[in-house]
């Protein structure tokens, strides 16, 4: 069965979706050949997998975006009748994407939308510009939001109408996380799958073992949503409580008046290196809250059987014992929580253990057979 697979978003760029998308590429490719639909994506010799790219676009908001317009409709149609693709899998919101599931649904083809976030959140300053979101992205897809308030906020809502408006076209949609897939039923999705992104369990690796001082690893977008800044205080609050405990960020340079030498700032990095940072450390640290469903992080460190530090009660509760639970989401109590595993670090090991159960059931197997059972139930409709 080949797929293919379509992402808007710039694939050489750190992100959960891209991370998700990719391994998901990987996977699939292990059985089936797989089709790769993406503005700007890194030159890749996987056996099985073409990459292809539109004809056009243009940067915004480094993103590249190409609007759904009738060239793009007429390029997407042909090539995805060129490939003979079986069913098509979107991983973003904008033109690329709805081209596909346009195309995909006049082919006859299962089209499916991955969500990766329902819970997007933008600056109090910036809510007074959602007619304009609402505008560009009906501008790049040609379709029109659902008229639903998603949100308090209205930018927050518009974000999340974008989202809305592209999984109302797809035969299915995709939900990495239990709790997303709930708040997508209640938006008014009705064929609404469970399926985890892919934990890769690489060979090798090292022991996970009780020691100090306490190596803890940040890694993400530096984006306002995942708190880089709880992160830095937590770390300097718990040295100032005595604990011993170091933190290696990776995804960015380092801020400015960051300059504590406990915490170690290694830039962007490719995929590979993750997994040696993740190696070096003893748990992966996650500051978002409310904003992601089913962070990469916590799947490729549990790949490692590496435990992830969470302070989102939601995270905590769809993890179980995989992850660390904060007390709660401020740096202080991030603070308590990094002292108390650098008192017992048997925590962590422990965590670690579960962990790595996780990883087990996200294998690339389970997922490829998942979506597979997706499809199916789409053609039985």
């Amino acid at each position: 069965m080949k797929l293919a697979v379509v992402c808007d978003y710039s694939l050489r760029y750190t992100g959960g979706a891209q991370t998700a998308l990719m391994a998901q590429v990987r996977a699939w490719s292990q059985q089936f050949p797989v089709v790769v639909i993406a503005p700007d994506i890194p030159r890749t010799h996987l056996p099985g997998v073409t990459v292809v790219r539109p004809p056009r676009g243009v940067r915004s908001l480094e993103l590249p975006v190409v609007r759904a317009n009738s060239v793009l409709h007429a390029w997407m149609h042909r090539t995805l009748k060129q490939h003979r693709v079986e069913a098509v899998m979107v991983h973003s919101e904008f033109g690329l994407a709805a081209t596909a599931i346009a195309q995909a649904q006049r082919l006859r083809i299962p089209s499916m939308h991955t969500v990766h976030t329902f819970f997007w959140r933008a600056p109090l300053a910036a809510q007074p510009f959602a007619p304009v979101a609402r505008g560009f992205h009906r501008l790049v897809t040609g379709l029109e939001q659902p008229h639903v308030r998603l949100a308090g906020r209205p930018l927050d809502s518009a974000l999340r109408g974008m989202t809305l408006a592209l999984a109302q076209q797809a035969d299915a949609v995709i939900s990495p996380s239990a709790h997303q897939a709930d708040r997508l039923r209640s938006a008014g999705l009705t064929h609404v799958s469970v399926v985890s992104n892919v934990a890769e369990v690489a060979p090798g690796g090292r022991p996970l073992a009780p020691e100090l001082p306490l190596r803890l690893l940040w890694i993400g977008r530096f984006a306002p949503e995942k708190r880089l800044e709880v992160a830095v205080e937590a770390v300097r609050l718990a040295r100032r409580r005595g604990a011993q405990v170091e933190l290696t960020v990776a995804g960015g340079e380092r801020p400015r008046g960051v300059n504590d030498p406990f915490i170690h700032f290694v830039g962007a990095v490719p995929h590979e290196q993750v997994v040696s940072l993740i190696d070096d450390a003893h748990a992966t640290l996650l500051t978002s809250c409310g904003f992601d469903n089913q962070p990469m992080v916590i799947l490729e460190s549990a790949a490692r059987g590496r435990p992830t530090v969470v302070c989102d009660p939601v995270l905590g509760a769809e993890f179980g014992d995989a992850v660390v639970e904060c007390a709660g989401s401020a740096a202080s109590e991030v603070a308590d929580t990094i002292v108390a595993c650098a008192k017992a670090p048997d925590m962590i090991v422990r965590a670690g253990h579960e962990a790595k159960m996780l990883a087990q059931q996200s294998s690339p197997q389970a997922h490829v057979k998942n979506l597979q059972g997706v499809i199916a139930g789409i053609r039985m409709r």
